[in-house]
């Protein structure tokens, strides 16, 4: 079990009572990697409170589209670039990332491109709009709007859920 310390500041001599009250933890962990623990309790140890959790977090999605790991290299085509190899971060039914450890990409906001991949006999040809660059110190995170439709995507999506394990 994994136990923080909690701080609470309460005016009064009578003791805090968690008994009726629903926890759930978020924090950032590994590279401000959201997690989540959803069976979290406030118990009381030795007059200190005690946030307890039953088992590891899970990555937690804070975005509106379920965003499945993929760390798969993929090929990115641009208008008078031509063709790159990449490796693709992730993907969701509207978008697409891209790390870039070498730091050669080189994109700008507003670029377009093609990325394509291939996965456990799924498909994917992904057009889309650059929407955000975030420079990390290891790398650079590109992060993609998909601009088109991509038949075997949502199948994708789902088996990528299906097999990487259940929360707690």
């Amino acid at each position: 079990d994994a136990v923080a310390i909690i701080g609470i500041d309460f005016e009064s001599p009578q003791r805090l009572n968690f008994d009726n009250v629903k926890v759930q933890l978020e924090c950032l962990l590994d590279e401000n990697v959201p997690y989540l623990w959803k069976q979290a309790r406030v118990v009381n140890f030795k007059n200190e409170y005690v946030l307890q959790v039953a088992c590891e977090g899970i990555r937690h999605n804070r975005r509106g589209s379920f965003r499945v790991s993929v760390s798969n290299i993929g090929t990115l085509k641009m208008v008078g670039r031509g063709s790159m190899k990449v490796m693709v971060k992730d993907v969701s039914a509207t978008g697409f990332g891209l790390a870039d450890r070498t730091r050669e990409l080189g994109l700008n906001m507003g670029d377009r491109a093609n990325l394509i991949y291939e996965e456990n006999g799924y498909e994917l040809n992904l057009t889309g709009i650059l929407v955000r660059i975030e420079e990390r110190e290891d790398m650079d995170i590109y992060g993609f709007e998909i601009t088109n439709l991509c038949r075997d995507l949502p199948k994708y999506i789902s088996y990528k859920q299906r097999h990487k394990g259940s929360p707690c």
